[in-house]
C-alpha cells in the first residue's frame, strides 16, 4: 500500500476533528448531551451501513479503483473508510441541525438567512441536475431508487412518530435548513469521490439524474439523516433547548 492510500482516511479524521471542535466551541451535539449525541450518531451509522449492504448486494455500489483507500475491507466491496464517512455525516448532521435550530430562535436577521437556505440550495442545485443529467446520461432504471424507498420510508415514519412530544418533525425550519446544507455539501464531496475513483456505481442502476457527477438517489443518504438525526437526539436525550437547558414540551407543540 503507497502513502496515497492514507488519503482518503486521513481526510475524514480531519474533518471529523474540525467538526468536533467546532462542536466543542458552541457546545451543539456530542458536547452538548454526549451519551444521546453519541447514541445517535452509532444507530444511523448501523441503518447507513444496512443501506451500503444491501446497495453492494444489489451491485449498486461498488469500491472505486483509484489509490487513495487503504484497502482495508469490512465486507465485499465495503471500504472501512465508508463507517468513518457515515460517522462524520452523522455527527455534520446534528452540529449543523442544532446551529440551525439555535439561530431560528434567536430571530433576526440570521434567522431569515437560515430560513433562505432552501431555496438557496433549490436554485444551485436544480440548474445542475438539469445540465449534469444532460450531459453524463445513461442509466434508466429504478433499482437505485427502490432500495432508496426502501429505507428512507421506514425512517421518515419513524421521523414522525419519534418527534411526537419532543417538539420536532420532518418538515421543521431547521431540518429544511439542515437538508439544504447538507445537500450542498454533498453534491460537491460526492462528485469529487467518483471523480477521484474513491467510489463507483453500476450506472445502468441508476436513474441516470446527476447533480454534477453524483447520482441523484445518493442523496437519500442526507434525508434520512437530516429528518431522523435531530428527532433521535432529542428523543434520547429528552427535549432540550440549544443552549442544553431542559424545555417542557407538549404533545403537538412545534419549536
Amino acid at each position: 500500500m503507497s502513502g496515497t492510500g492514507w488519503f482518503y482516511g486521513g481526510f475524514l479524521l480531519c474533518s471529523a476533528a474540525c467538526m468536533l471542535l467546532v462542536d466543542r466551541r458552541w457546545r451543539l451535539a456530542v458536547f452538548r448531551t454526549p451519551r444521546p449525541a453519541l447514541a445517535t450518531i452509532a444507530l444511523c451509522v448501523v441503518v447507513l451501513l444496512l443501506w451500503d449492504l444491501a446497495g453492494i448486494g444489489w451491485g449498486i455500489f461498488l469500491r472505486g479503483a483509484g489509490p487513495w483507500q487503504t484497502g482495508w475491507l469490512l465486507a465485499h466491496e465495503l471500504p472501512v473508510e465508508e463507517v468513518l464517512f457515515l460517522a462524520f455525516l452523522s455527527h455534520l448532521t446534528l452540529v449543523v441541525d442544532s446551529a440551525a435550530t439555535r439561530l431560528l430562535g434567536e430571530g433576526g436577521r440570521r434567522a431569515r438567512v437560515v430560513e433562505l437556505l432552501p431555496v438557496a440550495a433549490a436554485l444551485v442545485l436544480v440548474p445542475v441536475l438539469v445540465v449534469s443529467s444532460h450531459w453524463h446520461g445513461g442509466g434508466a432504471s429504478l433499482t437505485y431508487l427502490v432500495l432508496d424507498a426502501a429505507f428512507l420510508a421506514p425512517a421518515l415514519v419513524l421521523a414522525v412518530l419519534c418527534g411526537r412530544g419532543v417538539g420536532r418533525s420532518p418538515g421543521d425550519p431547521s431540518t429544511r435548513a439542515t437538508l439544504a446544507v447538507l445537500a450542498l455539501l454533498t453534491a460537491v464531496f460526492d462528485s469529487l469521490l467518483i471523480h477521484f475513483g474513491i467510489i463507483a456505481y453500476d450506472w445502468a442502476l441508476t436513474s441516470g439524474l446527476r447533480i454534477g457527477l453524483a447520482p441523484l438517489e445518493d442523496f437519500a443518504y442526507i434525508v434520512l439523516t437530516a429528518a431522523l438525526a435531530p428527532v433521535l437526539l432529542r428523543r434520547l436525550g429528552g427535549a432540550r433547548h440549544p443552549d442544553g437547558a431542559p424545555m417542557e414540551v407538549q404533545e403537538g407543540t412545534r419549536r
